[in-house]
Formats: structure tokens, C-alpha cells, sequence
């Protein structure tokens, strides 16, 4: 007994155009959430735990043994934007976590200034071909395929836009010299407000009385500026 398909029912299901693409070439193209989607998987799949923060616009993944002691501080950069400067910070970072090791890691490449100063800091820079050898051995081409499917499963469905992902974020980190300004600008108005100004709305409440009901609401200035100023420098400082 046989049965005759409808139309169209022979045909082999279209292939996903990421289907064929190297895997090389999709982490080079890859975002910040797939490549710390990667390092999150890698590590957790060893047991570790996982904690992901975003800090001047940069992700980091800092992963914890099963204690909770922090191990490894990675730097997600998809986009290869890393300096040396950066780097430098990178491994003032993790050694603020204790004894952690630093990894800086991307889909592209970087140049040779880069790996120099990953060389002189003690950090690992995870690029290129050897971010594709890791998800290769690690077993994870599966997890950034499916990521790229989705993606165009969410393009086709969004008609080509792209929904952003809005996070809480800790404070962005400043330049320098805007850290210092901050620690500087906000204790000269700190030491100002208490030198001057207290003293002298003091004196002229205790000559005025109650009857000056503006100088009574000039007295809180002063304490506003200690505060104002002491919320600059715990900025400047703590940042």
C-alpha cells in the first residue's frame, strides 16, 4: 500500500546559512554574549562557577572554584579593541582578586604589541586560532553554531532589527586624569565648606536668633557641600 505526499514534501530541508560557515570566521564575527557565553560554558563545564560583569563597556567573566575563591579573570573582547594600557589594567585587576589568574580573549587578532604586553603582565591572550582550537578540543562548536542559528531565526523574525539588551551595569571606569580632578574638586569643596561657610553662618544665627529663616536654610549649604563633596571623592577613588 502506498500513499501519495502532498507537494513540496520531498524536498530537503533548507540548510542554515551559517550551516557551512568555518567556525574561525564566526567568532571572529561573534558578539559579546557569545564569546562570553563560550567562556562561560568552558569553565562551568570543569566545575566552575560563573559571575559576569560589564565595566566601562568592556565584559568580564570572573570565574570561582566550587568554594567560592575567585581563580581566573577573563576579558571578553570580541571586537580585538584591547591596548596595551588595557592590558596592564587587566592584570592589576585580577591580582586585586588575589592570586588569579588573567585572560584577554577575542575571535580576531591582535598585533604583536599586544601579545608583548600579555607577556609582560603574565596574561593570557586567547585570539584567533587559538580561541578556535580551545571551542574545537572543548567541544563546543555546537554551542556557537546554535548561536549563530538563532541569531538569524531572530533576524528573519524581527524582520532584520535587533532587539538590545539592557543591563544594570557598576560605574564605568574614568580616566585618570578625571579621578583625580574628582578626589582634588571634591576635597577643596569639602575643606571649603567646612572652614568657611559653617563658620560663618554660625556666627550670624547666634547674633540673628530666630527671626532670619533664610539664614537658618543657608545653614544645611554647608553640610550640602560636604556631602557633595564627599560623594566626588569616594567617585574618584573608588570607581
Amino acid at each position: 500500500m502506498s500513499e501519495t505526499l502532498p507537494d513540496g514534501d520531498d524536498t530537503t530541508p533548507e540548510r542554515s546559512p551559517s550551516a557551512d560557515v568555518p567556525l574561525r570566521r564566526l567568532l571572529a564575527t561573534a558578539d559579546t554574549s557569545l564569546l562570553a557565553t563560550v567562556v562561560t560554558q568552558f569553565w562551568q563545564d570543569r566545575g566552575y562557577r560563573t559571575a559576569q560583569t560589564d565595566r566601562g563597556g568592556n565584559r568580564f567573566v570572573l570565574v570561582r572554584d566550587r568554594d567560592g575563591g575567585p581563580v581566573h579573570l577573563v576579558w571578553v573582547d570580541p571586537m580585538a579593541r584591547a591596548t596595551p594600557e588595557r592590558v596592564g589594567r587587566l592584570a592589576r585587576m585580577a591580582a586585586s582578586f588575589g592570586d588569579v589568574d588573567a585572560t584577554l580573549t577575542s575571535g580576531r587578532e591582535y598585533d604583536a604589541s599586544i601579545y608583548a604586553a600579555a607577556e609582560e603582565h603574565g596574561v593570557e591572550c586567547l585570539a584567533s586560532d587559538q580561541l578556535v582550537t580551545l571551542v574545537d578540543r572543548a567541544g563546543l562548536q555546537g554551542l556557537v553554531r546554535g548561536h549563530a542559528r538563532s541569531q538569524e531565526t531572530n533576524a528573519v523574525a524581527d524582520g532584520g532589527a535587533t532587539t538590545a539588551t539592557v543591563e544594570l551595569r557598576p560605574p564605568a571606569d574614568h580616566p585618570l586624569g578625571v579621578r583625580a580632578g574628582l578626589v582634588v574638586g571634591g576635597t577643596v569643596l569639602s575643606l571649603l565648606a567646612l572652614w568657611g561657610g559653617a563658620a560663618q553662618v554660625t556666627s550670624r544665627l547666634l547674633t540673628c536668633g530666630g527671626d532670619c529663616p533664610l539664614l537658618w536654610g543657608a545653614s544645611f549649604l554647608p553640610l550640602l557641600a560636604v556631602l557633595v563633596g564627599s560623594f566626588a571623592v569616594a567617585v574618584g577613588v573608588f570607581d
